[in-house]
């Protein structure tokens, strides 16, 4: 059973305004218009739709559940993980740790306007991740992170087909219900180290456990 871990943030002022402006220049230079650490409903995908129990994922642990929302509270109190955006010149934002982060750490949930599946097909974002898969297009449900969002959409996705990339995998993604909606978090498989750019498995985004 994995038992989640919050992050340490960064307590320096001049490191943490550092951070948290990396995370909003990059954001603002993608076009997002709306930071947004939570799921954005829209007429087409209202919340009604987001219901858990259509894609038979697993409940959290008790415990994960109350780790989740201290989370959530931590976010919105301004209480980020020490993370921050850097623009590399040959792949554009990628997202860096500023200090050790424990394997099992929550890192960010993916956030963005929910989207049904059907309706995905005119945007070329190469960061929509799947929420919600019911075996029809018409009401699965996907997160767009393009105009509103957070920087789980700069966190770099790694094609588990190549041994070389997949050994650069340090973070995971798991996709649970919690008051049976379904959400979608990232968290350090291993520790990541101060420097190190986290990594995850986007052939894995499907994945319910």
């Amino acid at each position: 059973l994995t038992i989640w871990h919050l992050p340490v943030p960064v307590l320096v002022p001049e490191e943490y305004r550092y951070n948290v402006t990396s995370w909003f220049a990059a954001l603002r230079q993608c076009g997002n218009l709306r930071f947004s650490d939570d799921l954005i409903y829209t007429k087409d995908a209202p919340k009604t739709m987001n219901v858990s129990s259509l894609d038979n994922m697993e409940d959290l642990s008790t415990m994960n559940i109350a780790i989740y929302r201290e989370f959530k509270s931590n976010i919105r109190n301004g209480v980020f993980p020490p993370l921050m955006v850097k623009n590399d010149e040959n792949v554009g934002f990628v997202v860096e740790a500023v200090r050790d982060i424990p394997a099992k750490t929550l890192l960010i949930e993916y956030a963005g306007v929910v989207t049904r599946i059907e309706d995905s097909g005119g945007t070329d974002s190469d960061s929509l991740m799947i929420l919600l898969e019911t075996g029809d297009p018409t009401t699965s449900l996907i997160i767009d992170p393009t105009k509103s969002g957070n920087i789980a959409r700069f966190i770099s996705g790694v094609n588990n087909l190549s041994y070389e990339s997949k050994k650069k995998i340090n973070v995971q993604t798991r996709r649970f219900a919690v008051d049976g909606e379904a959400h979608v978090v990232l968290f350090s498989s291993r520790k990541i180290f101060k420097g190190e750019q986290p990594h995850y498995d986007y052939n894995a985004g499907r994945s319910k456990g």
